[in-house]
């Protein structure tokens, strides 16, 4: 889907039957944007490794290499006894290219050049994010207002996470001075505060504290990570504090609610936590409904057909066409196999940097801690988009 209005989700969420019926179709066969964007992103990308003359560089650890392609096998294997191959095929496409792109990308750019052209492409993400929210007039308009500007506030807050770490990688390879450091650190934290986004913030504190113990311990100068870690710690009050307050209100909530529960909910509402604002009755009815193919899956995307969205929007009341996590999203496609092999990647995309990929060690790492977190309430680390893509590159890397 391709609807970056600042009330996208909401509109879909009260959509009419007509704007329903055009959700739906996006749903099965995504813009014609999106779909010349995936044809367009390997050759694109061949192209330009081939102007730019990038040398082949050794790779120095198979096992990440391994894990990886085997989960991206038995992925796509999981056409030949998906219940919709026709959805399946369609789906699995962007994802292959996704995957194979990216990881052949930080194969051949290292860690150096992956770290640059992420950084730029979150940049930008960043940018376009407070460029559409200025462009629509939506800043702090309403009460309990999410910083967005692009599909939806969680992944926004995701890229504002991910540009921290690369920040501080960013530093610590001397690419930029401390001053820009600290000036970008500044920025994707207040986003990340704004968007408040509860996911994104706790993975992006738990990854850099991972790095930052992991610099202390061993003494390496990978003084940003702790850098990350007190200056995303340090908006969770700013979060709290921007969610009383919208252009136009009269007055704000008492600031003593914000000294307990405020803080750690990041001033949105408490009552959803019980239930992860929705998600363990989603992730019930998923895992339900497909418990007589639990070992293999029903296939690549085969799930979320418009009459499977429409029975869960009925039971819910989400328009949404994913499981709101990985680790959910790929035992419903590939099975309790295809899961094993997730985590398993996950695990190695955390341990085999540390001992193979020298001082970028930390920041890889730390990188597929976030993941790890991340992943248990989003899908976003296993569909074709740039978050993925991203990982991809960065498995790569850790190749190298």
């Amino acid at each position: 889907m391709a609807d970056h209005h600042v009330d996208a989700p909401t509109i879909w969420n009260n959509a009419d039957p007509n704007i329903l019926c055009i959700l739906q179709n996006r749903l099965l066969n995504g813009s014609r944007l999106r779909r010349a964007a995936f044809a367009l992103l390997m050759p694109t990308w061949v192209i330009l490794l081939f102007v730019l003359r990038v040398k082949t560089r050794p790779i120095r650890s198979v096992i990440p290499l391994i894990v990886f392609l085997s989960w991206i096998l038995w992925e796509t294997s999981s056409i030949t006894w998906s219940k919709n191959t026709n959805l399946s095929v369609r789906r699995v496409t962007p994802w292959l290219i996704t995957c194979i792109t990216g990881c052949v990308t930080g194969v051949l750019l290292g860690v150096t050049g992956s770290v640059v052209t992420i950084f730029c492409m979150c940049l930008l993400f960043l940018l376009a994010g407070i460029g559409n929210e200025c462009l629509q007039g939506s800043f702090f308009q309403r009460r309990g207002y999410r910083f967005a500007g692009t599909l939806h506030p969680n992944q926004q807050a995701l890229n504002c996470a991910v540009l921290a770490l690369l920040t501080c990688q960013m530093s610590a390879m001397g690419a930029i001075p401390l001053a820009v450091t600290m000036v970008c650190m500044t920025a994707v934290c207040a986003g990340t505060a704004v968007a408040r986004s509860r996911t994104g913030l706790w993975s992006a504190a738990a990854a850099a504290a991972w790095w930052a113990l992991w610099a202390w311990v061993h003494s390496y100068k990978c003084w940003p990570g702790g850098v990350a870690l007190g200056v995303i710690l340090s908006s969770m009050p700013a979060s709290a504090v921007t969610s009383q307050f919208s252009v136009g209100s009269r007055a704000p909530h008492k600031w003593s609610n914000m000294l307990s529960s405020q803080l750690m909910s990041l001033g949105r509402s408490t009552r959803t936590l019980r239930t992860l604002t929705g998600r363990l009755g989603l992730w019930k009815l998923v895992l339900g409904a497909t418990r007589d193919v639990r070992t293999a899956g029903v296939g690549f995307g085969a799930f979320w057909s418009s009459a499977q969205v429409a029975e869960i929007n009925g039971v819910t009341g989400w328009r949404f066409a994913d499981c709101h996590s990985a680790y959910v999203e790929t035992a419903t496609r590939s099975g309790l196999i295809g899961l094993g092999l997730l985590i398993a990647m996950v695990a190695t995309g955390v341990i085999v940097p540390l001992s193979s990929a020298g001082a970028a060690g930390p920041f890889l790492s730390s990188f597929f801690v976030l993941v790890a977190i991340h992943a248990i309430f989003e899908s976003t680390f296993v569909v074709p988009n740039f978050a993925s893509l991203s990982a991809c590159i960065l498995i790569g890397c850790a190749c190298t």
